[in-house]
């Protein structure tokens, strides 16, 4: 019996990291790329993961979603949210919105449509200035409405966890450098 090809959805899959990931996981995978494509560079992105019959787009923002975005999904990789502390701070109320209620929302809805696991991407903006080296043991000290939305959304996340629905937190650091998908909303001091 053949195994079936898992299928795994990337939220904000349009994006900095999620154009890269997204070509990477087709090689093995089915993939869906769940993204509004809100910025004119995002469609460049779209057109630079190109043509393949294993891969799918929903256009459309994580604050719409419903139970049918996730009919035979796999895995979630919430790559999702307003992405840095400079963009989170011009409308407060929005980032929580979305990084915080809205990435919840998404988790719920694919917890109940049968997902088997959530990789969730946050920040490591949690830890907040620090001068000592952080792991995930390491006390959180977010500055930011970016940081406070993200650790508030991977806290309700991570207590969705359970035997059917695995949960993964990543506290990604800051994404910079070349890259055909050369990000422009930061400074690099």
């Amino acid at each position: 019996k053949k195994k079936k090809m898992k299928t795994i959805l990337i939220s904000g899959g349009g994006g900095y990291l999620g154009t890269y990931l997204t070509q990477f996981l087709l090689k093995n995978y089915k993939v869906v790329v769940y993204d509004e494509f809100y910025f004119r560079w995002l469609f460049r992105n779209k057109k630079k993961i190109g043509f393949n019959n294993r891969l799918k787009f929903i256009k459309k923002d994580i604050l719409n979603v419903s139970k049918n975005d996730f009919t035979g999904i796999d895995v979630v990789c919430d790559l999702n949210g307003i992405p840095n502390d400079p963009s989170s701070e011009l409308n407060k109320k929005h980032t929580w919105n979305v990084n915080y209620k809205g990435r919840k929302k998404f988790a719920e809805i694919a917890k109940s449509c049968g997902v088997k696991r959530y990789i969730f991407n946050s920040t490591c903006a949690v830890y907040g200035y620090n001068k000592k080296i952080v792991n995930e043991n390491s006390t959180t000290n977010p500055l930011s409405t970016y940081a406070k939305a993200n650790l508030k959304a991977e806290k309700e996340i991570y207590k969705m966890k359970n035997k059917n629905f695995k949960v993964n937190i990543l506290r990604n650091s800051t994404l910079f450098g070349f890259s055909q998908n050369l990000r422009l909303d930061l400074v690099i001091n």
